[in-house]
Formats: C-alpha cells, structure tokens, sequence
C-alpha cells in the first residue's frame, strides 16, 4: 500500500460524532486541531470535571490516523496510547471506552470510521492479521495482553504501580523475563495521559528525571518518540514546565458546557464529636437516612476515607431501617477484579451521565476515593466526609454533573483530627475547608458550589504529594538486568508512588487448590486479573501471618511456579499471592477484610472451568466428595468426552454439574451456587450443539470443563520456555527464519527505524533460531525422526516433552539461543557480510541471544556432557562450526550488553529486542507476514 491510496483523513468533528453520535464540545474540536498542528498536545488539560475529558482518548487515535500519510521517520504521533490514572475501579470504565472505540474500527459501520480504520492499519504495516486499534487492560497484579507489535496502534489503559513499574524494568503482573519488553512498549513512542495527574506528582516527577537518564549515541526512533510524550488532565493541577490547555469564551459560551458548570450544587454542613469509626459511621448513616426521607429515588454517592468505615457504612445501611429500603453496593480500592466488574456495571448502569434511569427504589454507592475521580458518574445526592480541597472539588463533580437534577443536594460532614485514627490525613486543609464553607453558607448552613465558583469558595489547595527518592542512574542500571537480577535490590515503587503506605501494594488471588512447592508447583490456571484485588503491603502481611503456612503461597516471578509464604519474610510491593478459599479474606461484596472467615468463591473456576481432579474438588468442598461428583471424575479423568449429538445428561460431564447443582459446598450461599451452576450447563449444552468439546486438557495443565461461555481467557504470548517449540503443526527452521525477519521488517519500516539499524534487527530475526540446528535439540522437536529438513516448530504434543528433552540428551535449562548466538558470532568472524562495524555486530550477536529474554547481562551455564562435540551450520552459502557444550558461558555478554545499552539507550535497546521478539510471535502464530 502507498500513501497515495489512503482515504482523506476526516475532520475531528465527523470522527467524534461516528463514534458517540454527537457533537463535540468546542474545546474538543480545539485541542484536537491544536494536537495535529506545530504546537502539539499540552503539558495539562485543566478543563473543568463533567465536560468530557476522556475525549483526549478520541484525539489521540484521531492524531494518530491523521499521520499515516507521514514518512515514519517523520511521524511525531506516538503509537501507543496509555491512559494512566491512579484508581484501579476506574480502569474498567476507561478500558470500556477504549474497546468501544476499537471494536468500532474493527467492524466499521460508516465511512468516516472506516477511513480511520485504514489508515491505523496502514500505520500498523498493512499487515492481514493485525486490528486497527487493540485496546488492554493493566491493573492489580496481573496483565491483559500487550501490543502485538511495537507497530501497532494501541491504548492501555492501566493504574500508576502497572505502567509506572513497566518503564523502570520491573512490570508488576509481568513475568521477569518478558520485562524488556514491556518496558520497552511503555517508555518508547507512547503518548501517556495522566488522569487526574495531581494524584500522580511522583510519577510525572519520575519521568521527566528519566528523559535526563535516556541518553543513546544512536536513537532506535526518531528523538520526538524515543521517550513518551505527557499529558496530564486535571481541574485542579499545575503544568509545571508545560502549556496549560484551559477553556476559552466559545465554551463558557456554549449551553451545555454553561448548564454544567452553573450546576447548582447546595451542600449543608454538619460536624460530628469524634472521629472514631463508629462515630463516623453513624454520623454518614443519618445523613444519608435524612437525604433519602425528603427526597424521590435516585442515586446517592457516598464518600468515606477508609475501606474500614465503607464497608461498616454499608452494613449498617442493609441492616437497619433506612427509608425506601435501598440498594447499597461498594466501591473501595480493595474490591477483587471480578466484584469490580459487576459494581462498576451496576453503578454505571444507574448514574452514568447523561444515562440517569428512573429508579424503584434508592441507590446508594458507598465509595473511598475510588470514585473521586475520572469516573463519569452522576448522582442525585452526596453524603462526603471531611476532605481536602481538590478531594472536595473531585467529589462534587460527581453530584449533578450534567446540570439536569434541580433535586439535587449535598453534606458535608466535618470529622475532628485525632491522630489515634489511622486514616489518609489532609493535613491542616479539613480545617481550612471548612472554614471557607461557612464564610459562604447561607442562613440554613448550606453553601452553594458551581464548578464555576467553587475555587473562588475553597481557595487554592495546600495539600503536598509527599516525598519520593530521586532515581540514580546506578539504580537503574541494575533494574536492566532483567534475566539475573542483583539480589536484594531496591523496590522501584517509591520513584512512581512516593514514600508513603497507601503506594505499596500487593496482590491476592483465592484459588481451592495451591500447588506445592517441588510437587504441584505449577497453578492451573494462570491467574487472572478478575481473581486479584490489591492490598496494602502492612495489612496484607498481617492477614498473611493470621494463617496457617499452608493457606498461602508466593507466586514466583514467571508467574507459574510457587514459593511457600514464611511469616518472616517481607512483601514487596508488586508481589502476587494466593491464598486458599477456605482462608477467608473478602466480604461479601468481594472487598478485603481480614477478619472474614467467610469461604471466598475461587474465580478460576468460572473463568476457565471445573479441574477433573480429586484433590482440587475436595478444596471445593472442604470435606469428603458427593458420590456423584466422585463417580463423575473418575469416569472423566482417563479420557477426553467428546458428544457428537445432542447433549446426554447422563453423560459424566452433566453428571458433574448436576451433582455441583445439588450439592453446593458448606458455607455457599445455595439460591447463588444454583444460578451459577445453571450458566455451567447453558454454557456445556451450547458448546456441545456447537461442535465443541466438552472436556479440554490445556497444556500443562490438568482436564477441566470448561463452564462460561461469556469469558475468553486472554494470555500474552510469552516466549520464556522451549515449549513454545511446540505448535499445531510443524514449521521447518528456514521457513520460521525468513518469517520473523518479514514481520521484523515490516515492523521496523512502520517504526520508521532506518538503515543500518534495521539490517541488523531484520538479520537477527532471521537467525535467532540457528541453535535449534543442534541435534539434541532436534530429537526433541522430531523423537521419531521423519522429518526431512531441520525443525523450528513441533507438532509434538506438550505432555511429552519433558520425557522427549530428556530422551533426546538436551540439558536441563540450556539455551538454544546461546548456541544461535555462537554460530552467528563464527559466521560474522569469516567477514562475509556487511556487519563491519563493532557496533552492528554487537547489536546483532545480542539481539540473538536475548530472544527469549535472557542475556540481560548474562546466559547462565548449565551442566552438559557434550563436551568436544561440535555444531555444524550454514548461513548464505558460508559454513561454520561452534563448540555446542552449553556449560561454557559467553563472559563477554555482560560488558556486551553494557555497551549497548550506552549506544543505543537502555530503552532503546530494549525496543530493538521487542521487535525481534514479538516478530518471532508474530510469526509463529501467523507464519507469514502475507495472507494465505
């Protein structure tokens, strides 16, 4: 494709209303001009709450398409689109508005879309396989995907700890050696959006202290993408060194904008004795009592400081008489991923803007600072205890945020300090606050707030962001080494969260069954972002040490494998744990709580099905098995059921269900495991009638009945294990070879990454499986020999090839990159070819033996007994031969790799990695970069 067949890029106007079906404000329709001319996008977006600002969404992807007639070398636009904000529940409902605009462009319905569509995937390489705009998800311990290729057009929406650990080489969720390139995907050629960014000083400190630390004597991009372009949104912040983008007469001018920021807002204020919990409690319920006596349905938003005071709120709300007997949900920062999905669903379902419902009954949403900001919610009433300034001015701007609920009403509840209370502190502001309210009160203590007087009533806030180390380019230094990290290294939270507790997290996830250490030590399945929820470091290893050591286990670094959890051993933040359902740990709402001892449902099971194994059912029960559900596992374990016809329900995989569906397990609410059990049935039928198999027996992982049909299971192609050797069908070494260097090339002609540069990412591409070559490795592919030419790919199944590496003589843990590696190195040292140049060859030798991750610094040695036998290979005509004894190591890779991060920039080199590595995926999923 050349750029003279592009479609003409449509106006921002026409985008924006294909996509939401309605016209852009003018501030919009002005940023959006401003971002495709010579001035670009500013340093903060200050336009106030309730007036769209997660249009810069729009903006972005629009620019983005703008430029795909633009040489790649001259594009300015960055590729990836990361919106970060600093509220994990709000992820949900930013990632919604991403996967609506790119399932748009996926099946585009007009001709404005479309036009967007192909020119993204223009900008993408034009490749068949590819999607215009890929949308993801990163929050809370576990990832959902990556770009498929540093090329394609993206937006991840994502919290601060997932993107903030990403560009210091330390991807919270991700495994340790696919670290470059996630660091790689979130330093270079992104735009990054920080909502609400006076919540996210530390990390917009981070990375302009990071853009001193970029340095490269040979950029990979061009120098406007090398490092993320920043924007920051928010009403109540500070531009610092950059431009701020403000409102100007056309929007004060406009009716919508001026009905929402006259919105009347009456707030009445109240104050209670004590600031204990109870106090506090009580003083939250009787205002929303008094609210919801004198007022029609509607939703009400209620905000407390702390998950403790929340969840008692809402007990007390459920379990006393509250006048129109409402519905109360939750939502605190420690609510597991999929309680999230369901809370954010039913918010949004009754007070999105613009969206409101006539309601039957009250709503109360009672809410920390989860739902302060970024989320477009609009309430009929608020209930806030005491708060900051931009706490305050956030909160207001979910009550009446469009202007059209005259019945609208507010309290303020003042709380003492006391400092026996450990709650998030404002500092001296609460006082303040409350003193400039009654400056402005009226006779019956309400004051009257607009988003249009309300910093003229508040004042500027005082608030500080705490402090947080200043980034040292030795400490960075380390972090690169992702493959063998330096023991006891420093954590990298405190450079993008500060100092403080409510910055340190970890992860829980509630499982049935936990492997063991050295026996089961594998999860089946890999854990998934809606099993997690995140936890205070301090709270969670207090709840950790409550239990038994066999309760809780430490899920290691590549995600798979396990360590036993020690109660002397120190969480860091980032860390993911597992804890066993009969643990205890959520409430009902699936919000922590360490004193609950309440059975924890384990969310794999309806994510990736029923495990066929004893032992893992028996966790289910936590007593001795049913005889049906026994029955049914044993006539299910030795084979795959498979129904040709209609469903048999008495066939043992029914029978399983069946027997789930009478028998639910102690402690399970009965009328819920009966609903739930139901979907599995519905969900088996369909699949059956379908064609599908009812049994699955995923690799490495036990049997299990697949049970919701409405949850794919969504994995990243990771590249860490030789079984990614294994493949539906056989693929043959020079085949696979040219097919990586197709997409290598095609990825860095979308790039823009010029000559010789690309040469050598595109020839390292082409090699990086060379080592596979050895005979050892060979058998493993190949255990029968049939095979004519040498193998890059098997159609070996996966459970034998333990027994077929063993067979074969392959050593345990050894590299095929490492000889791949040799055998580039023999054939650059006979001079026929056209990497002359230290430097290239360097890059080329490196961005071999990296290919899965390791050699950052170093390829370990392990024990082999080959010594004295050698490799014979030919690339382009010209022969070598290498020592193929994989216990001699390359000690020349650590100051190798030390060089190359000097040349080509630490994130740079890490890119060129990236296109190397994800070209080899790309390539193994899809083979040629051509459609067939």
């Amino acid at each position: 494709m050349t750029s003279r067949r592009l479609p003409e890029q449509p106006s921002f106007a026409d985008w924006y209303r294909a996509i939401h079906n309605r016209d852009p404000f003018p501030w919009q329709n002005r940023l959006a001009n401003q971002v495709t001319d010579s001035r670009g996008w500013p340093g903060l977006v200050g336009v106030p709450t309730g007036l769209g600002k997660t249009a810069c969404m729009d903006i972005a992807v629009w620019a983005l398409a703008s430029q795909a007639d633009t040489p790649p070398a001259e594009r300015t636009t960055p590729t990836r689109i990361w919106w970060v904000v600093n509220r994990r529940l709000l992820i949900d409902d930013t990632y919604a508005h991403a996967s609506r605009i790119a399932s748009r462009l996926a099946k585009p319905e007009s001709g404005t879309v479309k036009a967007i569509a192909t020119r993204l995937n223009f900008i993408a390489g034009s490749s068949p396989h590819g999607q215009p705009l890929e949308a993801m998800r990163l929050r809370g311990g576990a990832k959902r995907g990556r770009p498929s290729t540093p090329a394609q057009p993206a937006v991840l929406c994502s919290t601060i700890p997932m993107f903030g650990s990403r560009i210091l080489f330390r991807g919270y969720g991700t495994s340790r050696l696919m670290r470059p390139i996630d660091a790689a995907l979130a330093y270079t050629d992104s735009l990054v959006i920080i909502d609400e960014a006076h919540l996210a000083t530390h990390l917009q400190n981070l990375l302009n202290d990071l853009r001193s630390l970029d340095t490269a004597e040979i950029p990979v991009l061009p120098e406007v993408r090398r490092s993320p372009t920043v924007v920051a949104l928010t009403a109540t912040g500070d531009p610092g060194s950059g431009s701020r983008f403000n409102l100007d007469a056309d929007d004060l001018a406009h009716p919508e904008i001026k009905k929402r920021i006259y919105a009347d807002k009456p707030i009445r204020l109240r104050a209670i004795a004590s600031a204990t919990d109870n106090m506090r409690v009580n003083g939250v319920v009787a205002a929303v009592k008094d609210l919801l006596a004198k007022h029609p349905p509607g939703v009400t938003l209620v905000f407390v400081n702390t998950p403790t005071v929340a969840r008692k709120t809402a007990d007390k709300l459920r379990s006393t008489r509250t006048p129109g007997k409402p519905r109360v949900v939750t939502a605190t920062g420690q609510i597991r991923g999929d309680e999230a999905e369901q809370t954010t669903k039913t918010i949004l379902a009754a007070a999105r803007s613009g969206q409101n419902k006539a309601l039957e009954r009250h709503l109360v949403i009672v809410s920390t600072q989860t739902l302060e900001v970024g989320a477009d919610i609009d309430a009929d009433y608020l209930v806030t205890e005491a708060c900051g300034v931009r706490a305050l001015t956030q909160r207001l701007g979910r009550l009446n945020r469009i202007g059209v609920s005259p019945h609208a009403e507010g309290v303020y509840i003042h709380t003492p300090s006391d400092k026996n209370v450990t709650w998030p502190v404002y500092g001296d502001e609460p006082s303040a606050v409350l003193t400039r309210l009654k400056e402005h009160r009226d006779g019956e203590e309400t004051v009257h707030l607009p988003p249009a007087l309300i910093t003229e009533v508040l004042g500027a806030p005082q608030d500080t962001p705490g402090r947080a180390p200043v980034i040292a380019p030795g400490i960075l230094q380390e972090w690169i080494k992702t493959s063998t990290p330096p023991p006891g290294e420093a954590p990298v939270d405190p450079y993008f969260s500060g100092m403080s507790e409510p910055g340190r997290s970890v992860s829980i996830a509630w499982r049935v069954h936990l492997p063991r250490e050295g026996k089961d030590d594998k999860i089946w399945p890999r854990i998934q972002e809606n099993e997690l929820v995140d936890v205070f470091v301090s709270e969670a290893e207090k709840f950790l040490d409550s239990l038994n050591e066999d309760r809780c286990v430490l899920l290691n670094l590549d995600r798979v494998t396990v360590t036993p959890y020690s109660k002397n051993r120190q969480l860091r933040p980032g860390d993911t744990i597992l804890v066993r359902s009969d643990a205890g740990g959520l409430d009902q709402d699936g919000h922590f709580h360490s004193d609950s001892k309440a059975w924890v449902p384990d969310v794999s099971l309806f994510n990736t099905g029923v495990p066929i194994n004893k032992q893992a059912l028996l966790r289910i029960y936590n007593s001795e098995l049913p005889a049906v559900i026994t029955e049914s596992v044993k006539e299910l374990e030795p084979s795959d059921v498979d129904y040709e016809t209609e469903p048999d329900e008495k066939e043992p995989c029914f029978k399983l269900l069946n027997g789930f569906k009478s028998f639910p397990p102690h402690g399970i609410d009965k009328t819920k495991w009966s609903e739930l059990v139901q979907s599995m049935l519905d969900s088996l039928r369909e699949r059956v009638r379908q064609g599908g198999s009812a049994l699955v027996r995923p690799r490495g992982e036990v049997p299990r009945l697949p049970v919701r049909g409405d949850r794919p299971l969504v994995a990243s192609i990771s590249d860490e294990h030789d079984e990614r050797s294994l493949h539906d069908a056989s693929v043959s070494l020079a085949d696979h070879g040219e097919d990586t260097a197709s997409w290598a090339s095609l990825i860095c002609g979308s790039l823009g990454i010029a000559d010789p540069l690309s040469r050598v990412v595109v020839k390292a591409a082409q090699m990086h499986d060379a080592g596979k070559s050895d005979p050892r490795f060979q058998r493993c592919l190949d255990p029968n020999g049939r095979s004519i030419s040498l193998l890059a790919k098997s159609n070996t199944p996966t459970s034998q090839w333990a027994s077929d590496r063993t067979a074969a003589g392959w050593p345990k843990g050894g590299r095929h990159e490492e000889l791949s590696r040799r055998i580039v190195e023999a054939w650059l040292l006979t001079g026929t070819h056209e990497f002359l140049s230290h430097e290239t060859a360097d890059l080329l030798l490196h961005l071999v033996v990296s290919h899965h991750g390791h050699g950052r610094p170093l390829v370990s040695p392990v024990a082999d007994n080959s010594c004295g036998t050698s490799l014979k290979y030919q690339i382009e005509d010209t022969p070598v031969s290498v020592e193929s004894d994989l216990s001699v190591g390359d000690w020349e890779q650590p100051s190798r790799f030390k060089r190359l991060n000097t040349i080509y920039g630490r994130w740079g080199l890490a890119l060129a990695e990236t296109i190397v590595r994800q070209a080899d995926h790309q390539s193994s999923q899809y083979g040629s970069t051509r459609e067939e």
